[in-house]
Order: C-alpha cells, then structure tokens, then sequence
C-alpha cells in the first residue's frame, strides 16, 4: 500500500507552496497521484513526482517555480552544514575535540579567520592561569579567616549568635521581672506616705536593691559577668 501525505506535506517535500500544489490538482496535472482520505485529499509522493515532471510545461512555468526545488535542495545542505557545526562547537566545549577556528552558519562561504585578542589582553593561558591563581588566593584568605574565628572562639573571645541571643533574652526577662517586683513590695508604704521627695527617694532605694541583687545573682552563675 503506497504511503499518502497531505498536500501540505508533498509542498514541503517538492520544494513548492501548498497552493502550487492545489493548482496543479485543479488542473488535472496530479490525477493518477490524488486520493481521498474522507473529505480532505492525499497525495501518493512517488506517484505524483513523476506526474509533476510529466504534466508540467517547462517553457510556461517562471524560472522562479524551476528553481524551487533547488532552493529547497540548498536549504536542506545549509540546514545540514548548520547542524555539523553545532555538534562540532558541541563537542569542543565538552572537550572531545581540539579548538579549530570558528565556521560561518551560510552553507557555501568560507570559514572566518580566528579572531585576535584586543590589543594589551592576556593571552588566553595565561588570563586562565590568572584566574586560577586569584581563586587560590581567594580560598586560601578563606580558610585563614575560618581558622582565626575558630582560634577564638576557643579563647572565648566569640561565641555563638544564637547563645548570645538566648542569654540577652535570659537577662532582659529577669531585669524585667526585677523591676516589677519593686512596685508591689512597697506600695503600702507608698501609700502612707506625702512627701513627694521621700517617695522618690524610697522608690530609688528599692529598685537599687533589686538591682544589686539581680547582680548577685549574675556574679554567682558567671563570675566574669559580674566583673563586667
């Protein structure tokens, strides 16, 4: 059983547009080659390629429709020189092969000159020796910086974010817990007394004493923290 293609299919593999092929159908010059597949017709290419040279009258056709089949030829060799291309660049940057100058894409011209450096640019070695050497340079100022912070970290001169954190809020609640302890403790005698000045200074009393206690407290759990 042949193989049947559309006819947008057989333009495509002529090398012509659809309504070339359409026309050529209207004028009975594809007839043996033309079937029907429900209501859309289909095209046995075999068949039809050797009625389009059959049928068609060279000396009525435009130059341009004589020469669709070659442009469709040369694009097809420029496609396939375009993917030889990519696959070589392919194969360059993935190290298979070794660099060859660059190629134009245009089938039929020929390949570019390499490209110089500009003027004053390393050499292409040598700006990779470059960058190796300040990515040493980089890694080894790296290691050195961990390595200090790690020296002292063991001296106790740093110590964890997130201790520091947890010991501010430790201390900022029982500062807190300090202060608002004062007020119930001496309300009563507050309250019995009239001399504003004698308040102020019974308040200041109180809270220096729940400070100095809670000092206390801190220099008996850390004794560098109270020295502080």
């Amino acid at each position: 059983m042949p193989t049947l293609v559309s006819l947008a299919d057989y333009a495509r593999r002529r090398g012509v547009s659809r309504p070339a092929v359409s026309k050529a159908i209207a004028a009975g010059r594809l007839r043996e080659s033309v079937h029907r597949r429900g209501t859309r017709p289909v095209i046995d290419p075999e068949v039809a390629d050797a009625e389009w040279v059959r049928n068609t009258d060279t000396r009525r056709v435009p130059a341009e429709r004589l020469e669709d089949s070659d442009v469709a030829k040369k694009r097809l060799e420029a496609a396939a020189a375009r993917e030889a291309i990519e696959s070589a660049q392919k194969a360059k940057r993935a190290g298979h092969e070794k660099p060859e100058p660059r190629q134009r894409l245009v089938f039929g011209d020929a390949p570019d000159e390499p490209v110089a450096p500009p003027a004053g640019a390393p050499p292409p070695d040598e700006g990779l020796g470059l960058s190796i050497k300040r990515n040493q340079n980089r890694r080894a100022e790296i290691v050195a910086s961990i390595e200090e912070m790690r020296l002292k970290r063991i001296a106790g001169d740093l110590c964890e974010k997130a201790v520091v954190r947890r010991e501010a809020f430790e201390f900022g609640r029982m500062l807190r817990d300090a202060v608002f302890a004062v007020g119930p403790r001496v309300s009563g005698l507050i309250a019995a007394m009239s001399d504003p000045r004698a308040i102020e200074r019974k308040l200041k009393e109180e809270h220096s004493a729940a400070l100095s206690k809670l000092l206390e407290r801190l220099s008996a759990e850390d004794p560098q923290a109270g020295a502080a």
